[in-house]
Order: structure tokens, then C-alpha cells, then sequence
């Protein structure tokens, strides 16, 4: 299961980089190399803390999506 973990976190930091959430991209980023190492302790403290984060960058990607909508 931490395999899986790692390649969702993974795929997570490169897509949040490519579309400019750099503070989430670092955060799967450091998910990544926990996983890596089985630091599953660091995965346990710092999981809601990347859920917050993602659930951020989702309302802001829907208020952008929302606004480009009115512009069409």
C-alpha cells in the first residue's frame, strides 16, 4: 500500500507544479520521500495537513475554471 501512496503523491507533485501550486507540489514532495523511506510516522502527522492543502488548491482551481466560464 505504500507503493500506491508514493505514486499518487508523486503524480500529485507533478501535476500541482505543472499548474503552479508550488506550496502543495512541496508538500506531495516531501509525502514522496516518506514514502520512499517508510517513514510512515511523518505520512501519519503530516496526511490531513496535505488533504488541507489539496482541498485549497481544488476550491481555487474551480473559482478559476468558475471565472473563465463567465468570460466565454
Amino acid at each position: 500500500q505504500i507503493r500506491n501512496y508514493v505514486v499518487t503523491v508523486h503524480s500529485m507533485k507533478s501535476n500541482s507544479r505543472m499548474i503552479g501550486a508550488v506550496e502543495f507540489g512541496e508538500q506531495a514532495f516531501a509525502m514522496e520521500q516518506a514514502g520512499k523511506a517508510g517513514d510512515i510516522d511523518y505520512i501519519r502527522a503530516h496526511h490531513e495537513e496535505l488533504l488541507t492543502e489539496y482541498e485549497k488548491v481544488l476550491e481555487e482551481v474551480k473559482a478559476i475554471l468558475a471565472k473563465e466560464g463567465e468570460n466565454t
